[in-house]
């Protein structure tokens, strides 16, 4: 059995690395609108923050998941709709996480010099760390204690707590974004 405070640990560690992804992709802005130069002499380290981070970000996903379906009773969890939010939203995550790897490992350096597509695969990052906040805050309510996310979950069209729902809007989000990924992993396949 797995103590719950190391499913907790792992989750920090997986937002701590999203938070840095986030702030990285927001300097990045931040610096090509306010003063481009340093911001194009700092493109290439900046892109590796954010896929250090972002990768790391993969691993302690999954180990948080391992450990999230170790510590919870599998009863609680088929009969529980906050806990199906939970991993479903889990699950959106890492799909976000693995297709931003995947696309950042196929296209690699050149992926600076393309800018839409540099722009999806940072827009992926943000939505698996938005797909963190709201598994972090539905986590905070199963145990009763806030997840410090609260008012930011608020401000999203979704309802995570006593429903097995998503909208039809953020589904069909989440399905363009898995359509658009095959498209770029089908084009670069065509084009190696």
């Amino acid at each position: 059995m797995i103590n719950p405070a190391f499913h907790s640990m792992l989750l920090h560690l997986l937002m701590g690395t999203m938070f840095i992804f986030s702030l990285s992709v927001a300097a990045k802005i931040y610096l090509r609108k306010r003063n481009p130069a340093l911001g194009e002499s700092l493109k290439k380290e900046m892109d590796f923050v954010m896929l250090l981070s972002v990768s790391s970000g993969f691993i302690f996903l999954v180990l948080t998941i391992i450990s999230g379906f170790i510590i919870m009773p599998m009863m609680a969890m088929l009969n529980s709709g906050i806990i199906k939010n939970k991993i479903t939203i889990s699950f959106v995550m890492l799909v976000f996480t693995a297709a931003f790897i995947v696309i950042r490992y196929l296209y690699r350096e050149s992926i600076l010099e393309n800018r839409p597509l540099y722009i999806f695969t940072a827009l992926l990052g943000v939505l698996a760390f938005v797909c963190g906040i709201v598994a972090s805050s539905i986590g905070g309510e199963l145990t009763n204690r806030s997840s410090g996310f609260e008012n930011i979950v608020k401000l999203l069209p979704v309802n995570t707590r006593w429903t097995f729902y998503l909208p039809l809007s953020v589904l069909f989000v989440i399905v363009l974004l898995g359509a658009v990924s095959i498209f770029i992993g089908y084009r670069y396949k065509r084009e190696s």
